[in-house]
């Protein structure tokens, strides 16, 4: 999970989709994590929706695509390069 600095009472800013950014769970109950992992993600309908997800649940997630390679999408070659020449290979 990418860190990034602790709120500061400043608006959280969004980063590019797909980016995971660490934001701090404000107004949090008892039992609640303390942060949150934030991603933006685009639907096929071209909607963009903010998403929180626990370390838990992405460790569970990463999980699930490791036990499960034969379900997930083909990628194309110039999304691979892409990937590889930013270092998320």
């Amino acid at each position: 999970m990418s860190k990034t600095a602790k709120w500061d009472g400043s608006k959280v800013k969004g980063r590019r989709v797909g980016d995971l950014q660490l934001v701090d769970n404000q107004n949090r109950r008892p039992l609640a994590a303390h942060e949150y992992n934030h991603v933006i993600l685009q639907f096929p309908d071209g909607k963009k929706r903010h998403l929180l997800f626990t370390d838990h649940q992405i460790k569970a997630a990463l999980t699930r695509a490791d036990r499960n390679p034969e379900d997930l999408p083909e990628v194309s070659w110039i999304r691979k390069a892409a990937c590889a020449v930013s270092g998320l290979v």
